[in-house]
């Protein structure tokens, strides 16, 4: 019978994972049985059924019923969990973290907006105007979620998933905070008019104005939320 130990469970997880690398796996594809874990790695089944626990924790690993164990996809879901439940945490006293997170937002906003404003096709234009028509006809407890989706349309054509996740992270700390935050300090026409520019702008396929109302936007958000923690 082959020996088997109780590894440290960082050992076992790291085992794993170089193991599913070697394999050549990919998200989505079955992982080898607990069996035929415990002897590929030589450890028990108690010390790998913790690594494993915590591995699908991470979202490197799922289960799925009626297939068994996979290799998880890529998400940043637990990352926004997190960052929510500090800033939340943080906003009862200060608002510091979700001042941070918008300085990273806003520089990577300001880059891409200008990849927008060159590519953006009929399709997507008409999507972005009928938001901003949402807009308007919209009442100021839906405005939060439609200019979650405003933004989230702008970019995804770019083929980035990863950044539409990123962008999530920001909108639910942003929720988390809401609380502390108040109103937004700018009337509900001039919201609107902010990004009916960035619209207009897009239309025009022109990178600079783009760039400018994004930056007029932001200009205002960051003074809302600097009145949240003052």
């Amino acid at each position: 019978m082959t020996s088997r130990y109780q590894a440290p469970p960082r050992d076992v997880q790291a085992s794993i994972k170089r193991y599913l690398i070697d394999l050549g796996l990919k998200a989505g594809d079955a992982i080898p049985t607990e069996a035929r874990l415990t002897d590929v790695l030589g450890v028990s089944r108690g010390s790998l059924r913790e690594a494993l626990k915590a591995l699908e924790a991470l979202g490197i690993i799922r289960t799925k019923h009626g297939s068994g164990m996979q290799v998880g996809q890529l998400s940043l879901g637990g990352i926004a969990d997190q960052v929510a439940f500090h800033s939340t945490l943080e906003g009862r006293d200060d608002l510091g973290m979700l001042l941070d997170l918008l300085e990273i937002r806003e520089a990577f906003e300001l880059q891409l907006i200008r990849r927008v404003a060159v590519a953006a096709d009929q399709d997507q234009l008409d999507r972005l105007n009928g938001l901003v028509s949402d807009y308007e006809a919209s009442t100021s407890a839906d405005m939060d979620e439609i200019d979650r989706r405003f933004h989230r349309e702008l970019y995804s054509q770019l083929g980035n998933a990863l950044l539409l996740e990123l962008l999530d992270v920001f909108w639910s700390s942003q929720a988390a905070v809401h609380p502390q935050l108040g109103e937004p300090m700018d009337a509900v026409d001039e919201r609107i008019s902010k990004h009916r520019a960035i619209v207009d702008a897009v239309v025009r396929h022109d990178p600079d104005a783009a760039h400018s109302a994004m930056q007029d936007h932001f200009a205002k958000t960051r003074a809302w939320f600097e009145s949240g923690r003052a």
